[in-house]
């Protein structure tokens, strides 16, 4: 008789193509919670144009298409998003700076952004354009110092219009960047290690090469755990007859 199949199992990955994954270095692994393997193929058929059998197969030839694969993470890295993103990750390293006078025109009631983020706070100044008058935090004006904007409080000493100067310093950032929108899939190879928990036999998979890309958005304001989905195909490399192969134990 045979057994039902409920799975579990570690997936570790391995960017392609970077000199920071080279050929058996895989990256920490993260909590897969897909891990589908679809087969494809494409029917080709002769059809009869003769009366007596019109519209039947002649002949059939059922011809292999590659795999595709589908994948979601609900653990989302840096290099989890950079993929969502379809971007490039960069290392940011800003250091502190000193900034005195620059030029702001004042519009009641809006925010305006200044030429910095990651402010410290503490050191904003503004003044007018002369540099004699300080105007008064809260009063005159308000500080986002996280996008670098400055709000102009209706009703204070600094009308709409109005040139001002602004001194601050910003703070040291260091962290990621993502450019998006650069790079249309990434390839990667996948070492899963798992297990039918139905009859505790271990399942080992190696994909080669999955070429895979986004197929789901990015919901920043979502109320329940993200989960990055992605999509694409299996790829056979060089000196191998398939895309993947699959143990069982």
């Amino acid at each position: 008789m045979t057994a039902g199949f409920i799975g579990s199992g570690t997936a570790r990955v391995r960017p392609l193509g970077r000199s920071d994954f080279p050929a058996g270095v895989f990256a920490v692994p993260a909590n897969v919670t897909t891990l589908q393997i679809t087969p494809q193929a494409e029917t080709l058929s002769r059809p009869s144009f003769m009366k007596e059998s019109y519209g039947q197969a002649l002949d059939s030839y059922v011809k292999l298409q590659p795999p595709q694969i589908n994948l979601t993470w609900d653990g989302i890295d840096n290099e989890v998003l950079t993929s969502v993103f379809a971007g490039i990750l960069q290392t940011v390293n800003e250091t502190a700076q000193t900034v005195t006078d620059e030029a702001v025109t004042a519009a009641s009631g809006k925010w305006v952004k200044l030429a910095n983020r990651h402010l410290d706070p503490a050191t904003v100044v503004v003044t007018d354009s002369a540099g004699t008058t300080t105007y008064t935090v809260d009063t005159d004006y308000q500080v986002n110092a996280e996008l670098g904007m400055i709000y102009f409080v209706p009703g204070g000493a600094i009308a709409d219009g109005d040139s001002v100067l602004v001194d601050y310093n910003t703070l040291a950032f260091a962290g990621s960047r993502i450019i998006g929108a650069k790079k249309a899939a990434v390839e990667m190879e996948i070492l899963f290690d798992g297990r039918n928990e139905i009859t505790g036999e271990n399942v080992f998979l190696h994909i080669y090469d999955a070429k895979i890309r986004p197929s789901e958005g990015f919901n920043f304001l979502s109320q329940e755990f993200v989960q990055a989905q992605f999509e694409g195909e299996l790829i056979t490399p060089a000196g191998k007859t398939e895309p993947f192969i699959v143990e069982v134990k």
